[in-house]
């Protein structure tokens, strides 16, 4: 279940991530993904040099659950200027196919959303990434969504003060209010109210 565009700019790395039902293929995904970010990443730096960008995978292995989450996957170059918006998602694509080459029976779910930016200009990249059907939201989302909301700094509700996606929004933190609460369903409301 993905989030509406001005839900995911208002979370500063996104919502990100994919659980393994089984550690040893996550594993072996991560394996892969690192394989292939590398090439990303340099295929980058040779055409632009200054390529400055860490693996933005990141491994959680509790209670029988292999979790991979992600920070943005776009690749900037030249300080920060502009970022290459594809090769990152292309290796996340390339790991999730070699996967299921050598598990073909492979159980996971998640979904990769986030919001880039560079002198050009941005986009949101959303996408589900599933081994099946999935209608029920994902818990790192809610995790995710909650730290956001509750974040003493307010940037979460700094952030979708004036956007046109409200009611979107308001529908998201329903989605999610299992993590959220009422508190923020009920500041959302009010924020819809004012307009």
């Amino acid at each position: 279940m993905l989030l509406c565009d001005d839900t995911i700019w208002a979370i500063p790395d996104g919502a990100s991530g994919i659980e393994f039902a089984n550690p040893e293929e996550g594993r072996y995904f991560v394996e892969m993904f690192n394989k292939e970010w590398d090439v990303a990443v340099e295929a980058v730096a040779k055409e632009h040099e200054d390529c400055l960008r860490d693996n933005p995978a990141s491994v959680s292995d509790e209670s029988g659950k292999f979790f991979v989450s992600f920070v943005p996957l776009d690749i900037p170059y030249m300080d920060g200027a502009f970022c290459d918006t594809w090769r990152g998602p292309e290796a996340l694509d390339k790991a999730i196919e070699t996967l299921k080459e050598k598990y073909p029976n492979a159980e996971y779910s998640g979904c990769i959303q986030y919001g880039w930016s560079d002198q050009h200009g941005g986009d949101v990249v959303k996408y589900e990434i599933s081994s099946g059907h999935n209608d029920e939201p994902y818990s790192f989302v809610g995790m995710i969504l909650q730290a956001a909301v509750m974040d003493e700094e307010g940037y979460f509700w700094d952030q979708i003060e004036y956007s046109d996606e409200l009611n979107e929004i308001a529908k998201d933190l329903e989605t999610y209010k299992e993590w959220v609460g009422e508190e923020a369903l009920g500041k959302i409301a009010e924020m819809q109210d004012d307009e």
